[in-house]
């Protein structure tokens, strides 16, 4: 038996017994002959992927874009002191409407993959 030194004796029959314990690799499986040929045998870099981008939530629920590209957002100003605004301007920010190209920038890199 292996002395390990500074150890007790427990510990080293520990030891011992989990060095003997090796999980079996098979070699690779390649046809006879083909020397470099066989894909398991030979070694490839690891290809790494960009990580994925999320999209905010908060986009996923205001935000539409269009099919050319435009970004539609609904209008503001229509949530409380309704009482206060004329009913033409009440009127007009009942649908959506498209945001300047700026903003429209900004809104389509939160959203890298698009909203569906």
């Amino acid at each position: 038996m292996r002395r390990l030194y500074g150890a007790s004796l427990r510990r080293q029959r520990a030891v011992l017994a989990w060095a003997g314990r090796r999980r079996y690799k098979p070699p690779p499986v390649c046809a006879p002959g083909l020397i470099g040929a066989c894909p398991a045998a030979t070694l490839r870099k690891k290809e790494y992927k960009m990580p994925k981008l999320k999209t905010k939530s908060s986009v996923k629920k205001r935000f539409k874009i269009t099919a050319t590209g435009k970004v539609m957002a609904p209008a503001g100003r229509k949530r409380h002191g309704l009482i206060n605004r004329p009913q033409k301007m009440k009127r007009t920010n009942r649908g959506f409407m498209t945001l300047p190209e700026q903003d429209g920038k900004t809104v389509k890199q939160w959203a890298p993959y698009g909203i569906d």
